[in-house]
C-alpha cells in the first residue's frame, strides 16, 4: 500500500506595470513526501503488461520572470523564462539512491500577438531544455531527453459577436519531440491543423 502524499509549496512574487509593459516576477519552493509515481512495464511488442505505484520524495526551488507588453493598437509581444531545480529521492522502490536530477531545468516562452478590426493573429514558441527522465533505478538509469519546441500559429477571424472563424497550426516546424519524462517515449503529434466555426446563441 503506498504512502500518502503530503507537502508544503511557498511562493513569493513582485508585479510591476511598466510604462505598456507587465512585469511578472516569483521565486518558488515545493517539497513532497511521499509523492506518487508509476512504473510502467512493456512487453516487446510494446503493450503495457504491468503498472506499480510507487513513492518517492520530491523538491524544487525555482524562479519565473515574464514580462508582457503592448506596443501599439496592432502588435504586443509576450516573453517568459523558467529556471528550477528539480529533484528526486527513491528510498522504498530501489533503496536510498540519494537526490537527483528529473524532469528540466529551464523553459523558454515567446509570443506575437496582432490584431487588427475583427482579425488576430498570434504565433507562440515554448523551449524545454536540459531535460532527464523523471527517475534513477539500478535497472533503468537516467536518460537525457533532447530539449523540446513547441511552435504554434493562430488565426481568427470574428465578423460578428456571436460567430468566429479559426485556423490552428500545431507544431508548426513539424518537429519530433518526446513529449514524456519517463522511461517510455511518447512523441509529439506531427505538423497538423484545426480548421473551425464557431456560432454562439
Amino acid at each position: 500500500m503506498r504512502q500518502s502524499e503530503q507537502g508544503t509549496h511557498y511562493e513569493v512574487g513582485y508585479k510591476a506595470n511598466i510604462g505598456k509593459g507587465n512585469l511578472r516576477f516569483a521565486l518558488f519552493n515545493f517539497k513532497i513526501k511521499d509523492s506518487i509515481d508509476a512504473d510502467v512495464k512493456y512487453d516487446n511488442a510494446g503493450t503495457i503488461e504491468e503498472v506499480n505505484y510507487f513513492n518517492e520524495d520530491v523538491k524544487n526551488t525555482g524562479v519565473e520572470l515574464s514580462y508582457a507588453m503592448k506596443h501599439d493598437d496592432n502588435w504586443s509581444t509576450r516573453w517568459g523564462a523558467t529556471y528550477q531545480n528539480p529533484k528526486a529521492q527513491n528510498k522504498h522502490t530501489y533503496g536510498d539512491m540519494g537526490w537527483h536530477h528529473i524532469y528540466n531545468n529551464y523553459q523558454l516562452q515567446g509570443a506575437v500577438d496582432y490584431a487588427f478590426s475583427k482579425f488576430t493573429a498570434s504565433m507562440s514558441v515554448n523551449f524545454v531544455g536540459d531535460r532527464v527522465s523523471t527517475r534513477a533505478a539500478f535497472d533503468k538509469p537516467q536518460r537525457e531527453l533532447k530539449p523540446q519546441c513547441f511552435t504554434d500559429l493562430h488565426f481568427t477571424y470574428a465578423p460578428e459577436k456571436n460567430q468566429k472563424a479559426f485556423l490552428h497550426i500545431n507544431n508548426l516546424f513539424d518537429r519530433l519531440d518526446i513529449t514524456t519524462n519517463s522511461t517510455a517515449n511518447y512523441y509529439s503529434l506531427g505538423r497538423n491543423f484545426m480548421v473551425g466555426y464557431e456560432y454562439s446563441f
